[in-house]
């Protein structure tokens, strides 16, 4: 969800059009791939709890750290 918001937010300010290229259904699937490994490994493997701590940490940081990369000041708009 606050990914979601965050693009949403982010690009409109900017002045881009608001939809979903790949670089953000990237960012949402690290999201939501760090969100499932959270919970659903430690349920199948109790023994991988840890590393799946650091794996769905990883693909989570991954996600949002990507944001500022797409969203980038629009250097063709011109600020009023």
């Amino acid at each position: 969800f606050a990914i979601g918001m965050m693009t949403r937010e982010a690009l409109g300010h900017t002045g881009r059009y608001i939809d979903a290229d790949r670089w953000i259904l990237f960012m949402y699937f690290c999201v939501l791939l760090g969100g499932v490994m959270r919970v659903v490994v430690p349920l199948l493997a109790e023994s991988w709890y840890i590393k799946s701590l650091h794996h769905s940490s990883g693909w989570w940081t991954l996600g949002f750290f990507s944001l500022p990369n797409k969203v980038r000041p629009n250097p063709s708009k011109t600020q009023a």
